[in-house]
Parts: C-alpha cells; structure tokens; sequence
C-alpha cells in the first residue's frame, strides 16, 4: 500500500468522523434527551442525587441537564409528569 493511497484512506476516515459528530451535535438532536451511562461522577440537575459511573442518566446537550429518577421496570409518577409536561410544551 502505497502514501498516497494510506493518506487518501486516512482523509476519508477523518471525513467520515467530522460528519457523523457534526450530525450527533446537531441543532435537532442538542434539545433531545439521550438516555445513557454516566462515564464519570455527575449530579442530578432536579434533585441534586449523586450519580456514580456506570449508572442510567437522561442528558441533553443544550441547556446541558442531566435528570434521573429512582426506577426499576417502570418510571415513577414524576417522570411521567415530567414527560407529559415536556411533550406538552413541545407540541405548541
């Protein structure tokens, strides 16, 4: 394998990263909530629990927040309102 072809390969892989994090932090997706795993010690924005690595979170990237609510199977009542309130205010 020659440079230029490992130079073109390495162009296209940077391309490709640029696009799909550009896509990730689009104005679409920074208002929606992600649920995921805590990749380091953080708070909740709502009620203030500590939350440790490797736990559940709900995040969204503008305003940046991070919510999480003591669950098993099914959220608690809460959460739903919350929800509910959310979509509500979404769908005006």
């Amino acid at each position: 394998m020659s440079y230029q072809s490992r130079a073109k390969k390495r162009r296209y892989k940077a391309a490709t990263k640029k696009a799909k994090k550009k896509a990730f932090r689009s104005s679409d997706t920074a208002k929606r909530w992600f649920l995921t795993i805590a990749k380091k010690d953080c708070c909740c924005d709502s009620c203030a629990v500590l939350l440790r690595r490797g736990r559940d979170i709900v995040y969204r990237h503008e305003p940046k927040e991070i919510r999480w609510w003591d669950s098993g199977h099914y959220l608690p009542a809460p959460a739903i309102d919350d929800t509910t309130d959310w979509l509500a205010e979404r769908l005006r």
